[in-house]
């Protein structure tokens, strides 16, 4: 009997042992993702890349603007994290057994380049003439005559 009762404390050492050893081996990634003003950006993708297997975890920051990656193996990544109308930003990070990393993330302000064309003609408009005319309503020069009354030339 105590035999077995050694047997399965020793089991239960190494048991415990083993998942202690293995959770060592582990690091966490708490990321805080804010724009230029410093006001914390919701629903932000997070992607943290392994650089020496290329495999990827993927996070969206929280109301406040964070996101945790927990049970990341050490290691050396690379932090990208997007936000619609901010530009991306990639940030290294190297993760040690058992560390619990905070990285803080600023995005910038995306630039647009638009251009607005604007194509307009001018019809009835003669760049090689330099004369200057009018068209006068006839109803005017009709109602300035009748006020003049007849016309009688100057005597010689």
């Amino acid at each position: 009997m105590y035999k077995q009762f050694s047997v399965v404390i020793i089991c239960a050492v190494l048991l415990l042992a083993s998942n202690l050893f293995a959770q060592q081996q582990l690091a966490t990634v708490k990321i805080t993702v804010s724009d230029p003003s410093g006001a914390v950006l919701p629903g932000a993708n997070i992607t943290l890349t392994s650089i020496e297997t290329g495999a990827q975890r993927t996070a969206v920051t929280e109301d406040n603007g964070t996101a945790v990656l927990a049970g990341v193996p050490a290691g050396a990544y690379n932090l990208t994290a997007t936000a619609k109308q901010f530009t991306p930003r990639l940030v290294p990070v190297m993760l040690s057994v058992g560390q619990t990393a905070s990285v803080n993330v600023t995005l910038g302000l995306s630039t647009r380049e638009e251009s607005v064309n604007v194509v307009d003609t001018a019809e009835g408009i003669d760049v090689e003439k330099a004369d200057v005319s009018q068209v006068i309503d006839t109803r005017f020069t009709d109602y300035a005559v009748s006020r003049l009354g007849p016309y009688h030339p100057p005597a010689p």
